[in-house]
């Protein structure tokens, strides 16, 4: 499919609000070239599925999303089972999946991929039939998550606070699995990460090693972290945390989390309410992602 016509979705609210000028930018990598562009921005939540549904009735060849993983999201849920590649130019907070795919944290540079680079089919998946497509969670980072929504304050900076002044108050639970599994049942949960790429982002690393194309999420349920266990957060960088004593990581395609009491929960970063029963599942390579080339994912 030719990229001519290509429908940029952007959100200003993303990220740090120091963004470039994102029409000058993409005016000056689609000179001399066949594409022309539209870019159009959200007024609210939602307003990313709405704008990208109507591309899709309009012919664009390209739907992209300027913005963080919630933007991304939002884009993607229009696109899903659908021919039409999704492109991101990252500009959130933590960018997760687009670190994971390897699409240049530069908004010229990734918006010369979306003329350049090949797309692929890849995973995405539901948590309570609501649409994920990289990291979603169920415990403290859905807590922390709500809080963050709450919160006028953007950027890695604000979200880290947040967590630190949450982290006593909230209390671990325990965890039912549906269909059991052979190490049993989850005891004293503090977060269970349910995984469709490695990373939360800024290079937090919650599933090392996971695939995006292989029909697998990988969950991770990590008890509460002791203060002098920081080394749990440097092995989120580091890229061993699954191995820690105080993780429990397993790969499945579909399964169902009883909470014994009702818990937050986000998809993608965006907060989600509470909720005590949780039902996931893989929807395998159904959506198209442009990837810039030689990247494995």
């Amino acid at each position: 499919m030719l990229r001519h016509k290509i429908l940029i979705i952007a959100n200003r609210r993303s990220g740090t609000g120091a963004a470039a000028d994102l029409e000058t930018l993409a005016t000056r990598v689609f000179h001399n070239t066949d594409a022309t562009f539209t870019l159009s921005y959200t007024q609210a939540p939602g307003h990313a599925t709405d704008l990208a549904g109507e591309g899709v009735r309009d012919g664009y060849t390209v739907i992209v999303a300027a913005g963080g993983d919630g933007t991304v999201n939002e884009v993607a849920r229009a696109l899903v089972g659908t021919a039409i590649p999704l492109g991101i130019i990252p500009r959130g907070s933590g960018n997760g999946l687009a670190r994971h795919l390897g699409i240049p944290l530069n908004a010229e540079k990734a918006l010369a991929c979306i003329l350049e680079a090949p797309a692929m089919q890849i995973d995405t998946f539901t948590l309570n039939d609501k649409f994920s497509v990289n990291v979603s969670g169920i415990g403290f980072d859905g807590h922390v998550a709500m809080r963050f929504s709450q919160s006028r304050r953007r950027g890695l900076y604000n979200y880290a606070r947040i967590a630190l002044t949450e982290y006593r108050r909230f209390a671990p639970f325990d965890v039912h699995i549906e269909p059991s599994v052979p190490f049993g049942d989850l005891r004293r949960v503090f977060f269970v990460a349910i995984a469709n790429s490695s990373q939360y982002g800024n290079n937090a690393r919650i599933a090392p090693g996971c695939s995006i194309c292989d029909g697998k999420l990988t969950i991770n349920a990590v008890r509460r972290i002791p203060m002098y266990r920081m080394d749990m957060v440097w092995s989120l960088f580091k890229g061993d945390v699954t191995k820690k004593s105080l993780c429990t990581s397993f790969n499945t395609s579909e399964l169902t989390l009883h909470t014994e009491r009702k818990v937050a929960y986000h998809v993608d970063g965006e907060p989600c309410g509470t909720a005590d029963r949780f039902a996931i599942r893989v929807n395998p390579l159904s959506l198209r992602v442009i990837v810039p080339p030689g990247r494995v994912v």
